[in-house]
């Protein structure tokens, strides 16, 4: 009996869980460059009941005993990568990856790495140069380039970026004037998220170790190559003006919240009728 109330405690745990990360998807349906957590479940130790000789009868097939478990856990959750809807807002700053990659933003020491799909950026004054403007977060931290200075756009400048990250300047004062090539943004493959861990505001970070992994972070290269493998017909393009949208299905969200919830209420009844068995019991033995 206790076995039975430990078991659905514990599952009703790992259900309210999975609740709680259902509600955090739907929560962020409008965010710009979210992905989708999706959970798991496994077995937690599992004991094996033995069950005495006389049951072994000629021509049984099953193992004399039954297997009691103790209930479920959820797992890691698991970063969901499907494509988001790419929406058209034809501002300059805005920009969306369309295809497996991320934005690498962080700070001007090179401290910090971390990566967003969410291309939602400003232009920020620089601290250092009233020259130029740097392109940035909306929570402060600076778009990087494939060598790992900020996005610097020269004072009177209007810039565009190709779908290959490359980016230019065009002088308002002088329309005329050669447009200057101010590199490259750093778009990074991460070839195992589920290492990521969320950082807050559509930014991910990810363990020291991965980081310094080359197999699984590699970035694209200076000839517009958005694959690590020349073979792989998988396109990565930079689109500015636009945002990606969240890859969060409602409908869908919806369903499973309401599956997980009847799931959670048939826990809850198994639990409550082990006890009422328990007092019974208890009750008979006084």
């Amino acid at each position: 009996m206790n076995s039975s109330m430990i078991s659905a405690m514990v599952s009703m745990q790992a259900l309210q869980q999975k609740l709680n990360i259902q509600s955090h998807n739907v929560a962020n349906l409008n965010t710009t460059g979210y992905k989708k957590l999706d959970t798991s479940f496994q077995d937690l130790l599992t004991t094996r009941v033995n069950q005495v000789d006389d049951f072994q009868l000629e021509g049984r097939k099953t193992s004399l005993g039954v297997q009691e478990g103790v209930g479920i856990r959820v797992s890691n959750p698991i970063l969901m990568m499907e494509q988001g809807v790419l929406t058209e807002t034809n501002l300059s700053t805005d920009l969306a990856i369309d295809g497996d990659g991320f934005f690498e933003v962080g700070t001007l020491d090179g401290n910090e790495r971390l990566f967003t799909r969410n291309g939602s950026f400003q232009l920020v004054p620089s601290f250092d140069n009233p020259e130029v403007m740097h392109l940035a977060t909306s929570s402060g931290q600076l778009v990087k380039t494939l060598d790992n200075e900020p996005v610097s756009i020269p004072v009177n400048h209007d810039f565009t970026i190709d779908e290959t990250g490359r980016i230019f300047a065009y002088n308002n004062l002088n329309p005329g004037e050669e447009p200057l090539e101010l590199g490259q943004l750093k778009v990074v493959r991460i070839l195992s998220p589920q290492y990521m861990q969320s950082a807050g505001n559509s930014l991910y970070t990810l363990p020291e170790d991965i980081l310094e992994d080359p197999t699984l972070v590699y970035q694209i290269d200076q000839d517009g190559n958005l694959t690590k493998d020349p073979e792989d017909k998988t396109n990565i393009r930079v689109l500015q003006g636009f945002l990606e949208q969240s890859n969060v299905n409602l409908s869908e969200e919806m369903t499973e919240m309401m599956m997980t919830q009847r799931a959670f209420q048939l826990t809850s009844k198994a639990y409550s009728n082990a006890e009422t068995m328990m007092k019974l019991a208890a009750n008979l033995r006084s």
